[in-house]
């Protein structure tokens, strides 16, 4: 749902990183198809239980891995990402307020993001 009311916000995307918290078929096709992007999500393994087999998931890993980037240049910029986001969250309690929709809650993330460039200057200024 989320992806859906953001589609105006991502018309020039290549690319869409996720955690493994988003793996999920419908999803990535949704991402291939309408986005016309590659999605960057790791594969969820399959726990070793009693009937874990080799074959098994490698075909599950081949058959989830149509329509993804698995390429570690790609995935690793989500450390950055990651790193951005968790002090957006910390500092400006960034998914924490309580407005109403997307359009709010872009509003409120483009203002912290404002914050957050401008607080990142005035380090690399006065350093």
């Amino acid at each position: 749902k989320l992806f859906r009311q953001a589609r105006p916000y991502l018309r020039q995307t290549k690319y869409v990183l996720a955690d493994k918290g988003y793996d999920d078929g419908d999803l990535v096709n949704w991402i291939n198809k309408i986005l016309k992007a590659k999605a960057s999500i790791p594969i969820k393994r399959h726990k070793r239980g009693k009937n874990y087999s080799w074959e098994a998931n490698f075909r599950n890993f081949r058959q989830k891995a149509k329509g993804r980037s698995i390429k570690k240049s790609i995935y690793n910029k989500r450390t950055s990402v990651e790193r951005s986001f968790s002090s957006l969250k910390r500092t400006y309690h960034l998914g924490k307020e309580e407005t109403r929709g997307i359009l709010n809650f872009a509003k409120n993330a483009y203002l912290a993001l404002i914050c957050y460039t401008l607080k990142l200057f005035y380090v690399a200024r006065t350093s």
